[in-house]
């Protein structure tokens, strides 16, 4: 079980945050993409359900990369300063946790192979994703 920053309520309050700013943004005209783990079902429904409502294109994707590409990027981190609050000490845990996503049509799943360079990605992502920013693989 997580503690801190990841326990269950820190979870939950984060997420709704996530969600009510994400709501501002599309009402305001503009798309937005929500950056968090959605490791469980039900956060990814709410966020699916969320777009429903808003009347917005929905799109899950699912960013993988091997288990010692994530510890190693993760001890990178720690050496780092920076926003993220994710470290080495409960990558384990997460992925124990993390539940598979089974429960999306493939219309609405998209799996990212993020061991590749960033460039890759990127240029992946342009022809997955549609009106997907160009000046973001320029980056």
């Amino acid at each position: 079980p997580f503690t801190g920053p990841y326990s269950a309520e820190m979870t939950e309050r984060v997420y709704q945050e996530l969600f009510d700013r994400a709501e501002v943004v599309v009402r305001s005209g503009r798309p937005v993409v929500l950056d968090a783990s959605f490791r469980d079902r039900a956060l990814r429904r709410c966020s699916r359900e969320l777009a429903e409502r808003l009347g917005v294109p929905f799109l899950f994707v699912e960013c993988r990369a091997p288990a010692e590409v994530c510890r190693e990027r993760l001890r990178h981190r720690a050496r780092e300063t920076g926003v993220s609050d994710g470290r080495l000490e409960i990558f384990d845990d997460f992925v124990a946790s993390w539940q598979p996503v089974d429960e999306l049509p493939a219309k609405q799943h998209l799996i990212v192979d993020t061991s590749r360079p960033l460039a890759e990605t990127l240029a992946f992502l342009e022809t997955r994703i549609p009106l997907w920013p160009t000046a973001a693989s320029h980056r």
